[in-house]
């Protein structure tokens, strides 16, 4: 299950929030994706095909996946 939106740097470092906004100064050697339950990274479109399997996001669902499609505004997670 997806739990926090996440960027992936070259040197490997892993740096997650709920949303990518919060994830402060992303360097362009880094990468855009999620982390789930156990902390393992997923790139967008690997994301997308992990938040279907556990029903997070609606199969006809189109384009990429955003922080946005899983947790609407105004919701908050403190993970």
């Amino acid at each position: 299950m997806i739990v926090a939106a996440a960027i992936k740097c070259a040197d490997g470092e892993v740096v997650r929030n709920m949303r990518y906004y919060r994830i402060i100064q992303m360097p362009s050697d880094c990468i855009q994706g999620f982390v789930d339950h156990t902390g393992k990274f997923y790139t967008r479109a690997e994301a997308k095909a992990e938040a279907l399997k556990y029903n997070q996001i609606k199969p006809e669902h189109q384009g990429e996946l955003y922080s946005e499609d899983l947790w609407p505004e105004g919701l908050e997670r403190t993970d």
